[in-house]
């Protein structure tokens, strides 16, 4: 399942300045993982993104101090392209 949580950000004068988009995942286990893109990115591409994310397995790359990769739509097209060659 892909949820898309939107969050709206005020000024002084309560008007909506800003949105910003988190994605959350569940699992087929029901674990709950954050599908980490930009939260600047439009509804509908992070639903595109998410389902190739989820079919490669839901993958958590992360650095040497153990930050979490930001996925966007070439570095998941690299991931779809590397795991379709695992399988060869």
């Amino acid at each position: 399942m892909i949820r898309i949580d939107e969050m709206v950000e005020h000024d002084m004068q309560l008007t909506g300045t800003c949105v910003k988009n988190i994605c959350l995942v569940t699992k087929p286990n029901e674990e709950i993982v954050v599908f980490n893109i930009s939260p600047y990115t439009d509804a509908d591409s992070i639903i595109d993104m998410a389902k190739v994310w989820i079919a490669c397995d839901c993958p958590e790359k992360k650095d040497q101090f153990g930050i979490r990769q930001k996925w966007n739509a070439d570095s998941l097209a690299t991931l779809a392209t590397d795991k379709e060659n695992e399988n060869e």
